[in-house]
């Protein structure tokens, strides 16, 4: 069953299956700890460990990564129509508090086949834009309006968000008459601090399995975006490591920063 979902990530959740087999790993992972549950009287307050899944998804977002670097007089369409994620990972849980390690992985809907269209409305090229942040994170919540099988949960948390984008152009006779080049695709990293803050509420769905219902907003904004490859783009000539820029010269920015729904399942195994 693994294999069928490794194999169809693209098709069921939008994203490359390597960015799907973490979540796997993990997810044998919770088997076996499932597995070795035993039955028991439940109660939040003397649970002290537990693994954790956690699914978001947050508003679109124009990119800067290419709305302003894509050709000079230029009409195109750079809005992600979505940003989901998931995380994973483990709690160290005590009555008041609760401290979270995971792996965080956001991925924007990406941008297929967006026409790029010069000042008379005729296309000049077609443009596919992906773009993947993954961050380790850390969080400390503090749990109240306590019972023995809920409870509401405020988090802080901070992470260290790693971006791997690519821009890949497709440019026809017209484009390549206007910009005096061919297809091209440029690939950008970038690194950046990712805070976050939410609430939610905790409670028992099965023997040993809780629910978490949230909802938050998470600051990440990457300031300095670097090349990963040399390549001739709109500006020209770039080399592996140059800062990414736009058209007027200045460098490019992407800020991700949005509230955000999400839910969660905790299994308790201790």
């Amino acid at each position: 069953m693994f294999l069928i979902i490794l194999k169809n990530a693209k098709k069921i959740f939008g994203i490359k299956k390597q960015a799907l087999v973490p979540f796997l790993i993990f997810g044998i992972v919770i088997h076996f700890f499932l597995q070795r549950a035993e039955a028991r009287v439940f109660d939040l307050g003397a649970e002290s460990f537990s693994a954790y899944i956690k699914g978001t998804i947050g508003p679109a977002f124009t990119s800067g990564l290419h709305d302003d670097s894509s050709g000079t007089n230029i009409s195109l369409d750079s809005q992600h129509k979505s940003v989901r994620s998931g995380e994973f990972g483990f709690i160290y849980s005590t009555l008041l508090t609760n401290i979270r390690v995971g792996l965080s992985v956001l991925v924007p809907e990406s941008l297929q086949n967006q026409s790029g269209q010069n000042s008379s409305g005729t296309e000049v090229y077609s443009l596919n834009s992906e773009l993947t942040v993954t961050s380790p994170t850390l969080a400390l919540e503090f749990n109240f309006m306590r019972s023995p099988r809920s409870r509401g949960v405020f988090s802080l948390g901070l992470g260290y968000a790693n971006l791997v984008a690519r821009n890949a152009y497709t440019i026809n006779s017209s484009g390549q008459s206007l910009f005096g080049i061919t297809d091209f695709s440029e690939e950008l990293r970038s690194t950046a601090l990712m805070y976050e803050a939410g609430v939610g509420y905790e409670f028992l769905m099965t023997d040993t399995t809780t629910f978490i219902v949230e909802g938050g907003y998470r600051w990440l904004n990457f300031t300095e975006i670097k090349h990963n490859k040399a390549v001739t783009t709109f500006q020209g000539v770039v080399a592996k490591g140059d800062i990414a820029k736009n058209m007027d010269g200045t460098a490019r920015s992407l800020n991700i920063t949005s509230g955000y729904a999400g839910i969660s399942f905790r299994i308790w195994i201790d």
